[in-house]
């Protein structure tokens, strides 16, 4: 959208919706600002990283003790 439509359709606007979409904005560039923070912290992921980390045991899809009764 051209700035113009926005200054035009922002200056329609009673004083009090003005301050309104005024902290909306500030809220949605607070939001931006988190954003790009943490996308930028976080180091991306490796296929296969955490492997040898953790154990499944052979029984794993075997149906649980726990639910004989409804079986």
């Amino acid at each position: 959208m051209e700035n113009l439509v926005l200054l035009s359709k922002f200056s329609i606007l009673s004083a009090e919706l003005q301050a309104e979409l005024l902290d909306f904005l500030d809220y949605l560039n607070q939001k931006q600002q988190k954003i790009q923070q943490t996308t930028a912290t976080q180091t991306p992921l490796v296929f296969g990283e955490l492997a040898g980390n953790f154990m499944m045991t052979d029984d794993f899809d075997a149906p649980l003790d726990d639910f004989k009764d409804y079986m």
